[in-house]
């Protein structure tokens, strides 16, 4: 069973698995060093246990189980991979619009029911719920990749070949997909067709689908509306709970999780530092309760500790008297120290460092400490902000502080506070010179405008003659290759007005293998060079190829020039909005001139977009194809949609409804498209 370390304390270390069991286990019991988050494996042997390191490459144990749906009492097998648990079988819960296969209940039985998206969503048992595209990511990365994963995940059974044979798959992590088929609804939606059993497996997620194929060892991952009224298999995957530290009193902690359920522990279990709003982790062992600290923090080193981020107070030695020097803080407390036990001769007006041990409090004179070093002693703070700080401190045989050798109700002055006074005397003349500096700016920044604003100017297409409008907000030179574009300004955005024409080692192209398209179009990217996937100019895309799960950090620069991006999904739908909407920015983006038939637009907006075609792989072996659609062309965005999909901008004219369009697709990663950068 493939399982992992929460905890080592007290030479015990506490190995969990997903279902939040747990058991410890003596660390003079294992033959390596135990460490937080480490991944084991477990092996029995009657009653004794032995646990061993999980080493690259050794094969995970499948680890099953069942759940019951206590809306019609079905049992289903589960299994655990990864981090997540799943239904071991396609579900079988009849809601309003399921369907069995050929609408004969004997097929449910074996593969499940059959749902719409709609019914989908909502169609897993309580505590269960329909895959999120990052938990179906997590899937197919658990047996390899898209290219693999379908062989892993199918059944060892039920699938047919080609030619009607029986064929064999792995089933290696116990999903155990079955070609369950689908059924299809056409223009009518009361006229249903069924197919593919023995042949497909098609599984609903929350924003689209997988393919799963009798014919290919790959999975395909789909985005597609216009499926929404088809009817696939859905398999559910168990709700995770989450604990938060809502209290901690008296030296105990309350535990609430997000189903409802509190209950308490004493701190002294813990090997961290509890506090409220803490994410914990909770494991059983009968009714032996152990909470550990999420995402692993280290554990607590003593019941000073500080954290980094809180405020420290500043010291200063605010007298010397009768051999005794009183130190106070910018947050208004007053101690004293006999001279003797300071190792520097102090004076009034020092600055000096505090912290403590337990009850001893050692001063050290104030030296400046590296910015790589940790400073291991605990400051003594109230962790208050300085605006507490007291005009002066009286001292008196009430005070906690061990007042030796000063007279009662001796008034002490604290330098912090004329300091603080000092400070809020200028604060008007602070406030009254920012002022001005953001008026000077605001209209250096006017100024500016007016020197490069945005003009109209007729313009000549030197391909084909034709004069236009163009709106033109100046130029832009990449300085990687010299070349100059021209740039424009939309609502608040300023895009490049031609493509990216920026060559690169491999990944990109000139359409049909030509320069002259490239001086014309722009060149061609696939998405992981469009997304700089090699950290070539920056780290924010790096890793987004084709089939990888990446987290793009936006904005991401890409393949564009220093000072721009590659627009997010989000930047594509401004655009949109700022040019009055999806239904007309077809035609006011799309350039006058250059399109077949009657594509060209009106060009409102100076955006200029010119049907650059596109380069695919195609066919198995895969081919290389230029694809010269001239009603169409198409741009990639930095935002991601599946393991081997990334979302587009489209413009195309439909010439059979005679329309302009405009929309965002998800095409595959590998497709080459057009590049247009927008301004930081």
């Amino acid at each position: 069973m493939s399982q992992r370390v929460i905890r080592v304390f007290n030479d015990v270390a506490s190995i969990a698995s997903s279902d939040e069991t747990f058991f410890n286990v003596p660390v003079k019991e294992l033959d390596f060093a135990p460490q937080k988050g480490d991944i084991v494996q477990c092996f029995k042997n009657g009653e004794q246990i032995i646990i061993v390191k999980q080493a690259e490459g050794f094969p995970p144990q499948i680890v099953k189980g069942s759940m019951t749906d206590t809306r019609d009492g079905k049992v289903y097998e589960t299994v655990e991979i990864g981090s997540h648990i799943w239904l071991a079988e396609n579900l079988n819960y009849k809601t309003t619009d399921s369907l069995c296969y050929d609408n004969d209940e004997e097929n449910a039985k074996k593969y499940g029911r059959l749902y719409k998206f709609s019914d989908a969503k909502n169609a897993c048992p309580p505590g269960w719920h329909i895959p999120s595209s990052n938990e179906i990511e997590s899937l197919v990365h658990a047996v390899g990749d898209m290219s693999i994963a379908g062989k892993s995940l199918k059944s060892v059974s039920s699938w047919q070949s080609e030619e009607g044979q029986s064929k064999k798959c792995l089933d290696s992590v116990g999903f155990s997909a079955l070609p369950a088929g689908f059924c299809v609804t056409e223009d009518d939606p009361e006229e249903k067709s069924f197919g593919g059993i023995g042949e497909v497996s098609n599984i609903w997620f929350d924003s689209g689908y997988i393919c799963l194929y009798h014919h290919s060892d790959c999975v395909d991952i789909e985005f597609d509306d216009e499926c929404a009224n088809d009817f696939y298999s859905v398999r559910c995957v168990k709700d995770e709970t989450y604990y938060k530290i809502i209290r901690v009193v008296n030296g105990v902690a309350s535990v609430a999780s997000n189903s409802g359920d509190i209950f308490n522990i004493s701190v002294n279990e813990l090997d961290f530092e509890p506090k409220t709003g803490d994410e914990v982790l909770c494991f059983k062992n009968g009714e032996q309760i152990l909470v550990v600290a999420k995402n692993f923090v280290p554990a607590k080193t003593g019941a000073n500790d500080q954290s980094q981020d809180n405020p420290k107070d500043a010291f200063k030695i605010i007298r010397v008297l009768n051999g005794v020097a009183s130190v106070a803080s910018s947050s208004g407390d007053v101690l004293n120290v006999p001279v003797d036990e300071l190792d520097f001769e102090p004076k009034v007006g020092e600055n000096v460092q505090c912290f403590r041990n337990g009850e001893d409090v050692i001063v050290l004179k104030d030296v400046a400490t590296p910015c790589n070093q940790k400073q291991t002693p605990n400051p003594i703070s109230k962790n208050e902000s300085p605006s507490n700080l007291q005009a002066s401190a009286e001292i008196s045989t009430d005070s906690k502080t061990n007042l030796q050798g000063i007279e009662k109700n001796t008034p002490i002055e604290n330098p912090f506070a004329e300091e603080l006074a000092e400070k809020k005397s200028k604060l008007p003349w602070i406030i009254g010179i920012i002022i001005l500096l953001l008026g000077i700016l605001f209209i250096c920044i006017q100024l500016n405008k007016d020197n490069s604003s945005v003009s109209k100017e007729a313009m000549t297409d030197s391909h084909d003659g034709a004069t236009y409008k163009a709106i033109v907000k100046g130029t832009m030179t990449d300085s990687r290759d010299g070349k100059t574009y021209k740039t424009v300004k939309i609502g608040s955005q300023i895009w490049m007005a031609e493509n990216l024409n920026f060559k690169t080692k491999k990944g990109s192209w000139c359409y049909d293998d030509n320069e002259s398209n490239c001086a014309r179009y722009g060149r061609l990217y696939t998405w992981a060079v469009a997304m700089d996937s090699t950290g070539n100019w920056s780290t924010n895309g790096k890793g987004c190829g084709n089939g990888s799960i990446c987290n793009p950090k936006t904005p991401v620069r890409g393949v564009c020039p220093e000072g721009w991006h590659l627009p997010s999904k989000t930047e594509w739908e401004i655009l949109f909005t700022t040019v009055g909407g999806k239904s007309t920015a077809g035609s006011k983006l799309k350039s006058m001139s250059g399109w077949d038939d009657h594509g060209n637009g009106t060009d409102d907006f100076g955006f200029s977009a010119l049907p650059a075609g596109a380069r695919s792989k195609i066919g198995i072996p895969l081919d290389c194809s230029f694809l010269g659609d001239p009603n169409a062309t198409h741009f990639w965005s930095s935002t991601k949609a599946g393991l081997y999909s990334a979302y587009a901008m489209w413009l195309r004219y439909n010439e059979y409804t005679n329309e302009d369009v405009a929309y965002l697709d998800t095409p595959d990663r590998c497709i080459s498209y057009s590049v247009r950068c927008i301004q930081n």
